[in-house]
């Protein structure tokens, strides 16, 4: 989703998307809601959860959240990424009734690991499908067998991890299921976008006949929120998660059972940090996503020191403007210091020409920048996001201009530091390096 959301946004393509997660911990909307590619309150941005977004309540979900996008401007793509328990059927059968929208691709994400460990490389999805006909029974083979048949496009995902020759083999038993489909093996879930674009619509009649045969099946499950025996649980906890406790649970606690898990926790030494845990079949990963807000809250200082230095800044800074008498005054990025010289000079009247304005991090620094910008005249930003965001904010498009990141052209201009001269002018061990760290981000 990232993926296409960052390419969607160097085509400049005004994009909707709609998340779903089957839990009541809405993770993945959580996620994409702190990225810079939606403001807060978007109608472009929708997120789904506590339900199957292919279920009775999922798709009334969806057809109100599908009305706010059209009621500001309808996006050139939309993208839906649902739940894995979602069934495509009920939202193809949506789709095909909503004229408004043409639907393209329906694409189907499968796990290769997965795929491989638990189906033979895919050779005994069809044999299990069977004895579930015979026993009239439906389990998560039925749903991805017919996750399959119904798609018009297949992604095989982590294509890393397992053997070269077992994709061939993969593909096989995919294309039996479904000999229509294309099949793309991406090893880091990178689609291009271009490939997204180029989908033809999506062929209602193929799917016509399986339609008519599945239907009474899907009326049943329709009605259930979480189908398919798949039961969705929040762990809350307020203690850490321990390094060797964590440790455990990826190697000993995570069985074929356990389809899906994500969340937030922390570690005991690194209380103030919220890291992301997610997990898909046998893969996990683990990456630190920002601070706990009350780790912020708690902090020793609580900003006071910060407050005292802005208002000296303030101060001294007016003495040297007063002195100076400048016809302008260029001011950068969201430096404190910076703010103070901007706040001076629009006070006495003097042109401030502000640099990379309208972007957002999510901290005080991000205040900083936008209160920088308020107090501004002339706004030098470092891409189409940020100058369409300080419109937004009320300023000028007149005096808004898209030059680009000098910090970018300032580190293109340093000339890369030789290691092996650096260790003998500087008599450094190799085993001191990782001691050398970066200063930390402030709060």
């Amino acid at each position: 989703m990232t993926s296409l959301l960052v390419q969607s946004h160097k085509k400049q393509l005004s994009i909707g998307v709609v998340v779903n997660d089957m839990s009541e911990l809405d993770v993945d909307g959580l996620l994409v809601a702190q990225t810079e590619f939606f403001e807060k309150n978007d109608s472009n941005f929708q997120s789904i959860y506590s339900c199957v977004l292919s279920s009775k309540k999922g798709l009334t979900k969806l057809k109100d959240s599908l009305s706010q996008m059209l009621r500001t401007s309808a996006p050139e793509l939309l993208i839906i990424e649902t739940s894995g328990s979602c069934h495509p059927m009920p939202l193809i059968e949506f789709f095909s009734t909503q004229p408004q929208f043409k639907l393209t691709g329906v694409l189907t994400l499968v796990d290769s690991a997965m795929i491989d460990q638990d189906y033979g490389c895919g050779k005994q999805l069809i044999p299990i499908m069977q004895r579930n006909l015979q026993n009239q029974e439906r389990d998560t083979t039925n749903l991805l067998v017919e996750q399959i048949m119904f798609c018009s496009h297949l992604v095989l995902t982590k294509v890393d991890r397992i053997e070269a020759k077992k994709l061939p083999e993969i593909a096989q038993s995919i294309h039996e299921i479904n000999p229509f489909v294309s099949i793309v093996s991406v090893p880091w879930g990178k689609l291009p976008i271009d490939d997204v674009l180029a989908m033809p619509e999506y062929d209602f009649h193929r799917v016509a006949q399986l339609i008519k045969e599945l239907k009474p099946a899907l009326e049943l499950e329709c009605h259930d929120d979480q189908p398919y025996n798949l039961v969705a649980n929040v762990i809350k906890d307020d203690r850490p998660f321990h390094p060797q406790r964590l440790w455990d649970t990826c190697q000993q606690h995570l069985g074929q059972h356990i389809y899906r898990s994500k969340g937030f926790f922390y570690l005991p030494n690194r209380d103030k940090l919220s890291l992301l845990w997610n997990q898909a079949a046998s893969g996990i990963n683990l990456e630190v996503i920002g601070s706990w807000r009350a780790g912020i809250l708690e902090d020793e200082d609580s900003g006071g020191s910060m407050v005292r230095a802005y208002a000296e800044a303030v101060k001294n800074v007016t003495y040297a403007l007063e002195k100076s008498k400048p016809d302008i005054i260029l001011s950068g990025f969201d430096i404190a210091a910076n703010a103070a010289v901007t706040l001076a000079g629009a006070h006495m009247n003097i042109p401030v020409a502000h640099i990379q304005g309208g972007e957002v991090t999510g901290t005080i620094d991000e205040s900083i920048r936008h209160a920088t910008s308020k107090f501004s005249h002339i706004h030098l930003t470092s891409n189409q996001y940020a100058t369409k965001r300080l419109i937004r904010m009320g300023e000028n498009p007149k005096f808004i201009f898209t030059v680009g990141n000098p910090s970018l052209d300032m580190i293109l201009s340093v000339k890369p530091l030789n290691l092996k001269k650096l260790e003998e002018e500087r008599n450094l061990e190799k085993e001191l390096w990782h001691k050398i760290k970066a200063n930390p981000p402030r709060k």
